[in-house]
């Protein structure tokens, strides 16, 4: 686990790719005083260094905000023992394809986010708000007017390379007008749900007008091939064997 300080009290947790893979996993924590708000809680096992990490600081959790319900991003949360989550109102359908029946009514988020709202810790605030485009409950959030985590609708690797977007949601056009969206936040630090932080605002937006390109063109033409799919684009995304998943 590599340990970031992005701000005061804020930290994110990056972990590295599984044998063989191209993606790691994020986790972020605010901690004030002591207390600890998770933001996504990745796998069970890695939760588990994150978890201990905050409590070295004196800090307990009090809640998690979680991007979305796929494994990656909510196994965690039974390490946390109970406490508040957030998540979106249409949490259940990637719930449901992650997790067995058993584990369901456990990981379920206890506050529906229907649209922006504010969440806070202490001197923190954090913005939710609906992402959709990755999965139907994706949300975004915005830590204390400086960091936007945008959650799987950008993803790279640990050293900044860019993955191909991984596109669950119908109709495809979701995450091209949460592509948009993220223009508004030009002036905030990226944290993707995968891979390293997007510092420079000229890289942030060079990522997102790749993004867009790519998505606006399996959206126009279903099948596309992924060369020509790509061809508004000045980069090649890692991750090609996710391209036929993204449009059908």
């Amino acid at each position: 686990m590599r340990t970031i300080e992005l701000g005061e009290g804020l930290y994110l947790f990056m972990f590295d790719p599984a044998e063989g893979g191209i993606e790691g996993v994020n986790i972020l924590a605010l901690v004030d005083g002591g207390e600890a708000l998770f933001l996504d809680t990745g796998y069970a096992h890695l939760m588990k260094p994150a978890l201990a990490f905050v409590e070295s600081l004196g800090a307990r959790p009090v809640g998690a905000i979680i991007s979305h319900f796929h494994d990656d991003h909510a196994g965690g949360i039974p390490l946390l023992g109970g406490v508040p989550t957030w998540g979106s109102e249409t949490y259940a359908a990637s719930l449901d394809h992650c997790f067995p029946v058993g584990e369901r009514a456990a990981l379920a988020p206890k506050h529906l986010v229907r649209r922006p709202e504010t969440v806070t810790l202490g001197r923190h605030r954090i913005e939710i708000f609906p992402l959709p485009g990755h999965s139907l409950d994706s949300l975004g959030a915005i830590i204390d007017s400086r960091v936007l985590y945008a959650a799987d609708t950008l993803l790279c690797t640990n050293e900044g390379e860019p993955i191909l977007p991984s596109v669950h949601a119908r109709p495809v056009s979701l995450h091209a007008e949460s592509l948009r969206k993220l223009r508004s936040y030009l002036d905030l630090r990226f944290v993707p749900g995968h891979g390293a932080p997007i510092d420079d605002r000229g890289a942030r937006e060079r990522d997102i007008e790749n993004r867009l390109a790519y998505v606006e063109a399996i959206a126009a033409s279903p099948g596309i091939g992924l060369d020509e799919a790509q061809k508004g684009c000045d980069v090649k995304f890692l991750g090609s064997e996710w391209h036929e998943e993204n449009y059908r």
